[in-house]
């Protein structure tokens, strides 16, 4: 596969990638005159593919090229491109056209279902093993055995492995793991009695001891001791967990009682050669693999049946398909001019492989991102691949193509980026050139100190986050605050919380700040967990759930009391909520609670006026952001069922949110005065005015241990990406146990850890480079007393820097802002939008009409009583499907068939009355009639309704069209019963008179009444 068509644009950071990307798609088209159906653009996210879209639109409108078809090119995410690919050459790929793609929430749920089943016929097996390495899940802090084997599905469909290939990736596992262990002990049952019988001798004779009069430490080891004890029992063989044989073996008491404790440390000492170790670890390992190997062929299997896809399936099916079938790749050689790819760097290997296939079917590629910016696991990438890359072309870029100039940043934080970077990268193999960067813009009067440190004072981590809060509180109301160049209009002004962005390591620290500053007054927009607990979401649930069912008298509490009513004393006294939104729920129409979710909560909230009454509560803007996101909620709610051709219900909706793996986070509240707190990987693409760069104190320990991906290839075959991979599971035996234990020197040994070392340094620089880039104006260093994370890149800038003390202080009562927003929402009348799809049966309206009842014969003996519905089934298929010419005898059959079906308590001869009479009034009233039976109608009405519907008969013949409806109605007054269904007849015949019918009757059948009514409008 030749690479030579391909060219690769380095961007770096805000140096206009988007930009160059739009340009060279204008270029093909302009200037080398490559049709649009030809061009093929892909990104990763719907948000930066849509940019790419909306830009190239807009430029082509610019250059009077607006006429050109844009709809023909291939422009969207990687996924969406395969589908349409896929759509394209579904006959050949062997696919059905009636496929269906599952979004991507609705695939997580189905694999993790699928999971959970697979891991559920090797729980037992596996739980004493579990238990005893740390990997049941039970404790916050333990591994989950089965979370790895989720994660090996992930990583074995990312990188195009099967079955058999896990099976390979399981024995290379167990033969490295357990080489770690060395030589195992011949018997177990030894080491057990040496310490359960130390243990035993030492917690009776510490009975005897004054504990008040023993040290810290001893009385710490002993605790230890007790607690390992506690779990046992060699009558009953419950063993320690191998974590506790750890601590044992590293107990410190004090000086008096070494000598008592010493048998148990070597005792304890012995786990490493320990036989059941070696036991546990190999069932482990035989657990999650068996699980993903188990899973990965039933969600196959169930997919298959349910005739679904998911991304992954795309990108396999597609790149097969391209591998397999020479007339595919003829027919796309033909077709496509050029691919480009945004943001190549974030291409997982199987990506890759697709991407070089398609690449090599076009006339050119074009692949434009920042290797600077190559995560490892991001979105399942591997950089080495995307160094591979580069270094197969020649490493460094011609001069066109590498984009160097910083539009983003002042001068001085460019120059601060490239004295970090371009040494530290250059170690790494990559030229200055594709590093640096030239400062686009000049800097500006008053303009604060480009980069600042803030020294935290603290005792522990949360002292020092509360201080940096508090100083992010201070700078905002401070008169003399930095100035910064606002990004839109240009103009130089103080900063605003919105200016601001904290960028964190983990999900812990962001709602940790969110909270500490929110105490200072400071609106913040972060992304936070527990979005179905809030009040407004708990409010809107309670009103759908009230709209769906007026006897859930749990919801109606729950709507006053979140809604600030007393209604406590008023229940106890009345035995009822007297409530007025509770009220304008149950005022809903009938039908109101068989709509779909999203359409149900939003006609919960309507009726209920909740967004009027959320905008008056604190913290609007949030509250409103979340009511959204549980409208998301719901929508997605309805693309899963409908992936799996489900219903959709309110109700479903509800006990599906219950069943969610992973609750859903409340979203971002963008603010021109909220603080952003965001991940260093999320940052990614963004930018702000002042970053704060947070918690630099992170230690991180090399991922030597748990599921990893390796590749037998040293320097990868940029053409053959997925070649040599395979997954490895070194599952960690010692829970929170590290330091001193023999495992861990082993496993530094071997040259897979060295490897997950080198990477794991390159990945810090990497995130530690997007952190730094995000800063326009200013980059402040949040620094704590140790920050090993930032002497990994920088070493000695901590003490270099400009840099002011900061500690913590208690929130002070905020002060009055200079200027209030507050949301407001417009009264008036709930509005009532008419349903676009109008069944005529549920049709309301006018009755009135003269009505002409014609006797055809007596009232049939069985009127249906409370089979009265299983009559009208029997009668109106009868009437469906019976031909009056046929014989006597297959009538009687049709008869019969139908009333096994459906037990009405009609006769045989009921059916066949009821039939005969009826067309003997047709033929009478009407010349030569053309009965049309089940007739469908589906009409667009000027209105904008859509009418679906089936008519019982028509009958056309030469003075026009008759609609008929047959009615199982049994009781009295039969005309003033016709007129009810005058605006179900009426709709019908508006829907046939837009198509040109000239309809000149609409009459009710009564079969059981013996009865036609004539309604005369």
């Amino acid at each position: 596969m030749s690479l030579d068509n391909l060219t690769i644009v380095t961007a770096g950071a805000g140096a206009g990638k988007t930009y160059r990307l739009t340009q060279d798609i204008i270029r093909t088209l302009r200037d080398e005159a490559a049709p649009v159906a030809g061009v093929l653009a892909t990104s990763f996210t719907k948000k930066a593919a849509g940019e790419i879209l909306l830009r190239v639109q807009g430029e082509l409108a610019a250059k009077g090229m607006s006429e050109m078809p844009l709809h023909e090119a291939l422009i969207g995410t990687v996924n969406s491109v395969c589908g349409r690919l896929l759509g394209d050459f579904a006959f050949e790929a062997g696919l059905s056209p009636a496929l269906t793609v599952l979004e991507a929430g609705g695939a997580e749920q189905m694999l993790a279902a699928v999971l959970a089943n697979a891991a559920a016929t090797r729980e037992e097996a596996a739980h004493d093993a579990a238990y005893r390495l740390g990997l049941s899940g039970e404790a916050a802090w333990s591994g989950d055995w089965q979370k790895a084997a989720s994660q090996i599905v992930t990583a074995a469909r990312a990188n195009g492995l099967n079955g058999k290939a896990l099976e390979v990736s399981r024995q290379r596992s167990l033969d490295g793991l357990l080489a770690l262990l060395g030589k195992p002990a011949p018997d177990a049952e030894t080491l057990d009695t040496a310490l359960f019988k130390a243990m035993e001798r030492l917690l009776k004779a510490a009975k005897g001891w004054d504990l008040d009069a023993e040290t810290d430490s001893t009385r710490k080891a002993l605790k230890a001791v007790q607690e390992a004890g506690a779990h046992f029992a060699l009558s009953e063989k419950r063993y320690p967990a191998w974590a506790d044989w750890a601590r044992l073996a590293k107990l410190t008491p004090g000086a008096k009682r070494r000598e008592d404790f010493a048998p148990i440390l070597a005792a304890a000492a012995m786990h490493h050669g320990h036989p059941r170790l070696r036991a546990d670890l190999e069932k482990i390992v035989n657990a999650a693999f068996d699980t993903a190997i188990k899973a990965l062929d039933d969600y196959a299997e169930h997919k298959r049946e349910a005739g679904l896809i998911d991304f992954t399936d795309q990108e396999t099916l597609l790149l097969g398909l391209l591998e397999a079938n020479a007339e595919v790749r003829e027919e796309l050689s033909a077709r496509l001019h050029t691919l480009f790819v945004d943001e190549f760097q974030d291409t997982s290997p199987l990506q890759l492989a697709l991407f070089l296939r398609l690449g090599a079917l076009a006339k050119k590629s074009v692949w434009v991102g920042d290797p600077k910016q190559a995560i490892f696991g991001f979105r399942g990438t591997d950089p080495a691949l995307m160094d591979a890359m580069l270094a197969h072309l020649g490493g460094t870029p011609k001069p066109e193509n590498i984009l160097s100039t910083s539009r983003r940043s002042r001068p001085a934080l460019v120059e601060f980026a490239n004295s970090l970077f371009v040494p530290i990268f250059g170690a790494q193999g990559m030229a200055k050139e594709v590093v640096a960067l030239q400062p686009y813009r000049k800097d500006y009067a008053n303009a604060p100190t480009s980069v600042q440190g803030w020294r935290l004072d603290g005792k522990n981590a949360g002292d020092r986050l509360a201080a940096l809060a508090g100083q992010v509180a201070a700078l905002l109301v401070a008169p003399d605050r930095p100035q910064i160049m606002d990004p839109q209009t240009g103009i130089v002004r103080a900063v605003r919380g919105g200016d601001i962005a904290i960028l964190c390591r983990d999900n812990k620290v962001i709602a940790t700040l969110a909270a500490a500053l929110n105490a200072h007054g400071v609106e913040v927009t972060a992304q936070r967990d527990g979005l179905l607990v809030t009040p407004e979401v708990r409010l809107a649930l309670a009103c759908l759930r009230r709209l769906a069912d007026t006897r859930d008298t749990l919801a109606a509490a729950e709507i006053a009391h979140l809604s600030g009513q007393n209604w406590l004393s008023e229940a106890v006294s009345a035995q009822t909520i007297t409530s007025p939104r509770v009220a304008a729920l149950d005022d809903a129409p009938e039908d109101a609670c068989g709509l779909p979710p999203l359409a149900a909560l939003d006609e919960a909230l309507a009726r209920a006026e909740i967004l009027p009454l959320i905008t008056r509560w604190p913290g609007a803007r949030q509250r409103l952001a979340n009511l959204e996101a549980l409208r998301a909620a719901a929508q997605t709610y309805e693309d899963h069922c409908r992936s799996l051709r489900q219903a959709a219900t309110a109700g479903g909706f509800i006990a599906w949110l219950d069943t969610l793996e992973i609750a859903p986070g409340q979203p971002e509240a963008a603010s021109e005065h909220a603080v952003t707190i965001l991940t260093y990987h999320r940052a990614k693409g963004l930018e702000w005015p002042l970053v704060v760069m947070a918690q630099l104190d992170k230690t991180f320990e090399t991922r030597a241990f748990g599921v990893n991906v390796e590749s037998d290839i040293a320097a990868p075959d940029p053409k053959a990406p997925l070649t040599g991979r395979w997954v490895r599971y070194w599952p960690w035996p010692y829970g929170r146990q590290s330091a001193g234990v023999p495992l861990v020197e082993q496993a530094a040994a071997t040259a897979l850890f060295k490897a997950a070392e080198a990477r794991q340094k390159r990945e810090e620089t990497r995130l530690a480079y997007v952190g730094v880039t995000r800063a326009r104006d200013m980059l402040i260093l949040a620094l704590p007393a140790k920050t090993p994370w930032l002497d990994s890149f920088a070493p000695g800038l901590a003490g270099e820097l400009e840099t002011i003390g900061i500690k913590a202080t208690e929130p002070e009562t905020p002060p009055v802002p200079g200027a209030i927003t507050r949301l407001v929402w417009p009264r008036g009348a709930v509005p009532s939008f008419p349903a676009l799809r109008v069944t005529p049966s549920t049709a309301e309206g006018e009755t009135a009409a003269k009505v002409t009842l014609t006797r055809l014969g007596e009232q049939l003996t069985n009127r249906g009583g409370a089979a009265r519905e299983e009559v009208g089934e029997v009668l109106h298929r009868f009437l469906a499907a019976d031909d009056p010419g046929r014989p006597l005898s297959e009538r009687l059959a049709l008869a019969e068939r139908l009333l096994g079906v459906w037990q009405s308590g009609l006769a045989v001869e009921d059916c066949l009355t009821a039939a005969d009479r009826f067309w003997a009034y047709t033929q009478a009233n009407y010349e030569a009639p053309e009965i049309i039976r089940e007739w469908p109608v589906q009409v667009r009405l000027s209105s904008g309704e859509e009418v679906h519907g089936r008519l019982d008969a028509l009958i056309r013949h030469a003075g026009g069209v008759v609609i008929i409806d047959h009615k199982s109605y049994p009781g009295a007054a039969a005309a003033a019963r016709a007129q009810s269904y005058l605006p179900q007849l009426r709709l019908y015949r508006d829907a046939l008179r837009t198509q040109g019918f000239s309809v000149i009757d609409l009459v009710v059948h009564f079969p059981v009444l013996g009865l036609v009514a004539q309604l005369h409008v």
